[in-house]
């Protein structure tokens, strides 16, 4: 919040009073605002949770990961080690022709013996580090949106406040209880704070994107998740099914 020298003594009281007033709102609205964002809510909560399951489907590393496990898994079962073939042929004499099966099944018996639990072991970690990373990814990237959105929020009450001060501001100018200078330092404010305010929001789109990258859905899908719009309770957006 941006600082303006409070009235002098001989200001009227109502430029005084309207000064103070202005002032303790503006920093109420900030602390309120900071407040609101020291833990996760339970809609965050949720969104976290929708946008890791959808990122499970999706991601490259862990799609990896689940095939070399069921390819572990595969080659660790009995029916792995064993084969079968068949055939036919026919045979006869003159105009009798009689067919002929032949079956032959063939057992690896190394393979059977072989001990599959490490190959097993190794992938199933594998696999579970592969999720556990995804999960930091997405949750990092949520974690930096929501700072993103706070700040956004904080930038846009800093704003008003800037503008009540200058109102102020210009209130003690036409009083004659203000110089010209503190009234373009109170507009100059009031221009860094709308600077400030267009930075926030920037930073905002970027971190959608980070987030939406990191789930690997669209941006739109992270806006539904964030606002409680989850499956069950309408159709999801394009490319988030």
């Amino acid at each position: 919040m941006n600082w303006t020298p409070p009235p002098s003594a001989g200001s009227p009281r109502w430029a005084r009073a309207l000064f103070a007033l202005l002032w303790v709102l503006g920093v109420l609205a900030l602390l309120l605002s900071a407040r609101g964002q020291t833990a996760l809510t339970p809609r965050d909560l949720k969104a976290l949770d929708y946008l890791y399951a959808l990122a499970l489907d999706r991601d490259p590393a862990v799609l990896e990961a689940r095939a070399a496990l069921a390819e572990a898994r595969a080659r660790a079962s009995p029916l792995a080690a064993a084969s079968a073939g068949a055939s036919l042929e026919l045979r006869g004499d003159f105009d009798q022709v009689r067919p002929g099966y032949a079956l032959a099944l063939r057992l690896d018996l190394a393979a059977l013996a072989r001990d599959h639990g490490p190959a097993l072991r190794a992938a199933r970690a594998r696999l579970a580090a592969e999720e556990l990373a995804l999960r930091r990814r997405v949750a990092g990237a949520l974690f930096g949106y929501l700072a993103a959105r706070a700040a956004a929020r904080q930038a846009s009450d800093r704003l008003e406040a800037a503008r009540a001060a200058l109102e102020a501001e210009r209130a003690r100018y036409r009083a004659g209880a203000s110089t010209r200078a503190e009234l373009l330092a109170a507009a100059e404010a009031l221009s860094r704070a709308e600077l400030g305010l267009y930075r926030a929001n920037l930073d905002l789109a970027l971190a959608l994107l980070r987030l939406a990258e990191a789930a690997r859905v669209p941006p739109e899908a992270v806006r539904a998740a964030l606002s409680g719009r989850l499956p069950g309770d309408e159709p999801l957006p394009e490319g988030a099914r």
